[in-house]
């Protein structure tokens, strides 16, 4: 017994999720993988967002318990990895998305503005220019750093870290991104779950 959503995703009584095929199974696996890798990923990130405001007031107040210039320097590259990271599994997520949608004939969902230029653009970070404000421009003889010179360089050290990642990148867009497949298998599994009950409340009073 099988309870199907659109076409053919579909789960056991057993909470045994399926698409019907291996290349769907397989879709959905890395699907879900990377959307609950993207949950678990952002609030990370916005913490580490958060304490390096923090962070960067307090020693702004100059006081002896305000941190170190070193401790703010920290702060800020514990907050580009986390954020550099989300990028990544942001990408992922959304590669595997799309995939899956193909699998079940869906219409795929809508790509996160400016996510694979940005996530391009960092992945060739390492052989980028970088001039005296501290932007990352394109070197003009490197031909793999199209998303740098999509984005129009990035500027490392100017990011706010209470907007978009890197400027760029919509935090909500990523979240929606995360919460779309997992709310839907949730609500499948939820579907399931009623089902089971409801049938095993007509056994128990049949005295099955």
């Amino acid at each position: 017994m099988t309870k199907e959503d659109h076409r053919s995703l579909r789960v056991d009584l057993g909470g045994n999720l399926s698409t019907g095929s291996p290349a769907g199974d397989h879709a959905l696996f890395f699907a879900r993988t990377w959307a609950e890798r993207l949950a678990d990923e952002l609030p990370a990130a916005i913490s580490a967002s958060t304490a390096l405001i923090k962070d960067d007031r307090a020693f702004e107040r100059m006081e002896d318990w305000s941190p170190s210039e070193d401790d703010v320097a920290r702060s800020f590259r514990r907050m580009w990895a986390a954020n550099a990271s989300v990028v990544w599994t942001g990408y992922q997520a959304q590669r595997w998305l799309r995939r899956l949608a193909r699998e079940l004939d869906e219409e795929p969902p809508d790509e996160v503005p400016s996510l694979k230029s940005l996530r391009d653009a960092l992945e060739h970070l390492d052989s980028a220019l970088f001039d005296d404000t501290g932007t990352a421009v394109t070197d003009p003889v490197d031909r793999r750093q199209t998303g740098l010179k999509k984005i129009g360089g990035l500027r490392v050290e100017s990011w706010d870290p209470g907007g978009p990642l890197f400027a760029l990148v919509d935090v909500a867009a990523l979240r929606r991104l995360s919460q779309g497949i997992t709310d839907r298998l949730h609500s499948l599994l939820n579907e399931v779950a009623e089902d089971y009950a409801v049938q095993a409340e007509i056994d128990r009073l049949r005295g099955k």
